[in-house]
């Protein structure tokens, strides 16, 4: 059957969306994250605050999207994996489906780079554990294979060391990418980590 066709409000709101983000993308690449004001995107877009506060509540959530993009595409493929499968063992084979899928040219990298080192709910979600944030369906994933509560802080520590390790693959070979093998590397530096998944189901 043919999918449910994409109404022109649902389109319209979509083209936005891609508009908003490209516009504070471009700034934050240019002035970076203290200089990029919400008034700056509304203005070059040709809206409101009012109606951009409908799409996004916040500057992080629109420079977030490069990030949890690839949370979403890595979580969708773990899920198509059987629970048999190590939850390490699934992030790498969806990690090296995504880099397959996805291509990634120094600029990409080095905004990738930028919006995880400058964006402030990007280091607390993926690199620092505070509590009290929105779990994602990463964590929500991880937490069923492994039968513990999303709220247990070891699911959340499982996953940061999951995407700080992607994260470290793509800049060591964003720094010499002639000497280095994207997917390779990335396997490389996941697959340390077989062990942090086993003490996690010891200790259950």
């Amino acid at each position: 059957m043919p999918g449910k066709a994409i109404s022109i409000r649902e389109r319209r709101r979509s083209d936005l969306e891609q508009e908003i983000r490209k516009v504070a993308i471009d700034r934050f690449k240019e002035v970076g994250y203290e200089e990029l004001t919400l008034k700056y995107v509304c203005d070059k877009v040709g809206i409101s605050l009012r109606t951009i506060f409908r799409y996004f509540s916040t500057k992080d959530e629109i420079l977030s999207y490069p990030i949890v993009h690839r949370i979403k595409v890595i979580t969708g493929h773990i899920k198509k994996q059987s629970d048999d499968v190590p939850i390490v063992e699934a992030y790498i084979n969806a990690t090296i489906t995504m880099l397959r899928d996805e291509n990634y040219d120094p600029e990409e990298v080095d905004l990738i780079r930028r919006v995880i080192r400058d964006v402030p709910s990007l280091r607390a979600r993926y690199l620092i554990h505070f509590g009290g944030y929105a779990q994602d369906e990463m964590e929500e994933e991880f937490a069923r294979r492994l039968g513990l509560s999303v709220l247990d802080p070891k699911i959340h520590l499982l996953r940061s060391f999951l995407v700080m390790a992607s994260v470290s693959a793509i800049f060591t070979w964003s720094n010499d990418p002639a000497s280095y093998d994207l997917q390779a590397l990335s396997q490389q530096f996941l697959s340390m980590l077989s062990g942090v998944e086993v003490a996690i189901r010891q200790a259950r």
